[in-house]
């Protein structure tokens, strides 16, 4: 049987007031918030840069934000009892000829009543799971994403963090019950297909959720260039392995012999359609006058080597590249 949204004020009422006499949920009174704690700052200045108001300051009897990759919901039942909320769909795209790094763009979606009161109904069945650290074999990692949940009420101030439910679903119960909950919420309001819509709006570029992962959006020109170089890149993807082992047989010779080639690098080379080396790159930068002569030597040893050598039996319509890890036990390409 549906839930009404009175009804699940109440659960939601009674569900918060259990968790408050448990020390490891108890929430934070208004008055003792500590607003000079790391985590605190990181996320007023978060929700600044999405023009998020700080739910703390709400008038809404309660007042739920869920923070995800790529987008913050905000539900809110008000003290007429009604409900309501709305996506924040943000994303970053990266720059590299600006003295900005990204640029943050983000857009707003209203969620409708009936939708927020089925958010409202799915969050009571994870409203007592305490903050991570409060759970048993549940840490942290290097990578990956969190999932942060702040309750504001008229009284009280609640926030729990959880650091990539997804790895822990098969060993903690409370981590199975949060991810369903944030698939729910990925399902009910189309996050994906929203964060997809932003991109397109903003063209070509590579955009990131919270600078873990990257994705690259190609133009309309672009698409139609891959499009009609994808025969060509499954070919020379077949006969990569032939290539590589021709380049590590020839390579490690010319290696062995040049000391200007010796030390560890990692290089690009760049082939015509007619298998000649037309262009030579590293794939870091140099941080010193020295290291830009030993990449320029390294560079001349290796046009002036591929002078000499061609991977001929190579068909492509178009140029390629393939990339050198250069060490002291010879060469890996890959």
């Amino acid at each position: 049987m549906r839930l009404t949204c009175t009804y699940i004020f109440l659960l939601f009422f009674m569900a918060n007031s259990v968790g408050q006499n448990n020390p490891t949920s108890k929430p934070i009174r208004f008055k003792n918030t500590d607003t000079s704690a790391e985590w605190y700052k990181n996320k007023i200045k978060f929700e600044n840069e999405l023009n998020l108001s700080p739910i703390i300051q709400s008038n809404d009897s309660i007042h739920l934000r869920f923070k995800l990759d790529a987008s913050v919901v905000d539900i809110g039942l008000n003290k007429n009892k009604t409900i309501g909320g709305q996506t924040c769909t943000y994303i970053y795209k990266t720059h590299k000829k600006t003295k900005h790094s990204y640029s943050t763009y983000t857009q707003l979606t209203h969620i409708d009543s009936s939708s927020a009161c089925l958010i409202f109904e799915c969050y009571h069945k994870i409203a007592n799971i305490p903050t991570q650290d409060s759970i048993k074999s549940w840490n942290y990692g290097f990578d990956g994403s969190t999932f942060n949940i702040q309750i504001s009420e008229q009284t009280s101030y609640l926030y729990k963090s959880y650091w990539s439910p997804y790895n822990f679903v098969d060993r903690i119960p409370e981590a199975k019950r949060i991810q369903e909950f944030i698939d729910t919420l990925y399902s009910i309001l189309k996050l994906n297909e929203k964060r997809h819509l932003l991109m397109e709006s903003q063209g070509e570029g590579f955009y990131t959720n919270d600078f873990f992962e990257s994705t690259y959006l190609p133009s309309e020109q672009t698409r139609k260039i891959l499009l009609e170089q994808r025969p060509n890149l499954i070919y020379l993807d077949s006969m990569k392995p032939l290539l590589i082992q021709y380049l590590k047989d020839t390579l490690n010779k010319i290696v062995s012999q040049n000391p200007n080639l010796v030390k560890h690098s990692e290089i690009n080379l760049y082939f015509s359609k007619r298998n000649k080396l037309i262009e030579v790159t590293t794939c870091c930068r140099s941080k010193n006058l020295l290291e830009k002569i030993a990449y320029r030597r390294k560079k001349r040893a290796l046009k002036k080597a591929f002078k000499h050598i061609s991977p001929s039996f190579i068909k492509s319509k178009y140029t390629y590249r393939i990339r050198l890890l250069i060490h002291q036990n010879g060469v890996t390409v890959y």
